[in-house]
C-alpha cells in the first residue's frame, strides 16, 4: 500500500512537471486547484467510513452500499460548497441549466465560458 502512494506521488510530480512545462500552468497553482477537491474528498471519506462502523452488520449488503453512496455523495457536495462556494456555484449553475434541458448551457457555464455567470 505505501509503495502505491509513492508511485502516485511520484507520478503526480511528473505529470505536474509536465503540464507546467508544456502549457505554462505552474505546479503550484495545480495543487491549489485542488486542493477544494480534496479536502473534500477527504470529508467525504471520513463521514463513509464512520458510518459504515455505525450501519449493522446485519443489514442487506445492498441496502447498506447504498446508503454509503448516497452518504459519501451527499457529503462531498455538501463539504465542496463550504470549502469552494465559487466551484459549487457554478457546479449547481450548470446542473440546473442541465436539468432544464439547456445542454449547451450547463457545459458553458461549467467551463467557465458564460458571460452571465457572476463566478467566471
Amino acid at each position: 500500500m505505501f509503495a502505491l502512494l509513492v508511485q502516485q506521488l511520484l507520478m503526480w510530480g511528473l505529470t505536474g512537471w509536465g503540464v507546467a512545462k508544456i502549457i505554462g500552468f505552474p505546479v503550484s497553482r495545480q495543487l491549489l486547484a485542488g486542493t477544494g477537491a480534496l479536502a473534500a474528498a477527504l470529508v467525504m471519506a471520513a463521514v463513509v467510513t464512520g458510518l459504515g462502523y455505525l450501519l449493522s452488520a446485519n443489514w442487506i449488503d445492498g441496502l447498506r452500499l447504498g446508503l454509503l453512496i448516497l452518504a459519501g455523495g451527499v457529503s462531498y457536495v455538501i463539504a465542496l460548497a463550504v470549502i469552494s462556494q465559487k466551484a459549487a456555484s457554478r457546479i449547481f449553475r450548470a446542473a440546473r441549466a442541465a436539468a432544464r434541458g439547456n445542454r449547451s448551457a450547463a457545459v458553458a457555464i461549467f467551463r467557465g465560458q458564460d458571460p452571465g455567470d457572476p463566478v467566471a
